[in-house]
């Protein structure tokens, strides 16, 4: 279906940055530096938001520097997140836990095929962050030309943007019907109602006489504390987005660089970039669980780049190799497959990759057509890898 929504937005940016220490050559601090910014937001439907940052860097004794900076930021949810039609799709792997120990039927199991419902939510609320940062970088005098930098990071959010994906949607369900079922223990099993009871993203069909008689049969050979009381099968998952009371997320970034002296081939720059995701919790309830998502659906612990660029007069190139490390798909689910490419809880783990890309650039000078102009040209994934298999996520 289509979707017709609007959004108009101004924003105001200011920046200062202010000598606290002038250069002193030969003294131990030789340079203080302070930073400040605000910005200023008005959305047409989230109102007007005001975010600072303050950054303070200091230069020691030529070739080391201290950074540290603090900033908030707000981020209103897109239009797409908010609006969006009802989109329908299959998806196998994960399993009506609750049903599946009682019928041991196939289609309560992980290969049972489930429909997952994903729609826009008009209630959401903007996310907001705070972000804190620790950084050094070296410039040691006996290795000229080169740099090399270390990172610390930490950002907390609150009412992130995010959903639940099915595994989390049936794994929530389940504690709840449990809970409710043991919560009942005093009444006979037939007599307990958990029509309200389990997660409020999942519709259940009706009880049918079958499953009845299968439950039956299941509770009449255990004690009252073992009986399940009676669910229809999943009909389909809503996997609308939601706000997450918080996540906190930490990390580590490094940085290895050396730029040649210019010599008759030209100037060369090498870097070599790597980040860590040390921490991803998100707690989508105050109070509730947290969950740990430091390699799942796209956020791999590990990323990096090696860069090399070359310049001799007007011509340059360059070449990147983009690494993505590996994370867990949590659509692609098995109770059965082992291996390195299946985690400990089941799923699927996506492959680590490279990618890389080569460019060539001319810059022309001087008067006529191409006068003060530049061309550049390169190629994409050089080498035609193949993106690894995942079924899907963000």
């Amino acid at each position: 279906d289509n979707t017709d929504a609007h959004r108009s937005n101004t924003a105001f940016f200011a920046e200062v940055v202010a000598p606290l220490v002038g250069k002193r050559r030969g003294d131990f601090v030789q340079s203080v530096e302070l930073s400040g910014a605000v910005r200023r937001e008005k959305y047409s439907d989230f109102g007007t938001t005001t975010k600072p940052k303050v950054g303070l860097s200091g230069r020691l004794l030529d070739w080391v520097m201290l950074r540290g900076s603090y900033n908030q930021a707000f981020r209103a949810p897109n239009l797409a997140s908010l609006f969006s039609a009802a989109a329908q799709r299959s998806i196998t792997g994960v399993n009506d836990a609750y049903r599946a120990a009682v019928t041991a039927s196939p289609d309560d199991g992980t290969t049972g095929r489930r429909v997952s419902l994903r729609t826009g939510n008009r209630s959401l609320k903007p996310e907001e962050s705070e972000t804190v940062t620790f950084g050094v970088v070296f410039e040691p005098p006996a290795l000229k030309g080169f740099s090399i930098g270390l990172d610390w990071w930490r950002l907390e959010q609150t009412d992130a943007i995010t959903r639940l994906d099915a595994g989390n949607i049936i794994a929530e369900d389940t504690a709840l019907l449990t809970a409710a079922n043991a919560a009942q223990q005093t009444a006979a099993v037939t007599a307990v109602d958990l029509s309200n009871a389990g997660s409020p993203n999942i519709i259940r069909n009706p009880i049918t006489a079958a499953d009845q008689a299968t439950f039956a049969t299941y509770n009449a050979t255990r004690p009252r504390p073992q009986q399940r009381a009676t669910v229809g099968s999943i009909r389909f998952i809503g996997e609308s987005y939601l706000n997450a009371a918080g996540r906190k997320l930490e990390g580590v970034d490094f940085l290895v660089g050396y730029r040649s002296p210019k010599t008759s081939f030209g100037t060369f720059r090498a870097t070599a970039e790597a980040s860590h995701l040390r921490k991803f919790d998100e707690q989508l309830v105050a109070g509730g669980p947290i969950s740990e998502l430091s390699w799942t659906d796209g956020n791999t612990r590990w990323k990096g780049s090696l860069t090399l660029n070359w310049k001799q007069g007007d011509w340059s190139a360059g070449w990147v190799s983009d690494y993505t490390g590996r994370t867990k798909d949590p659509f692609v689910r098995t109770a059965t497959a082992t291996g390195p490419a299946i985690s400990s809880e089941g799923y699927l783990i996506v492959a680590d990759q490279w990618v890389s890309k080569l460019s060539f650039g001319r810059q022309f000078r001087g008067q006529g057509w191409l006068g003060n102009s530049s061309v550049r040209v390169g190629v994409n994934n050089v080498f035609d890898a193949e993106p690894p298999f995942a079924l899907g996520g963000d």
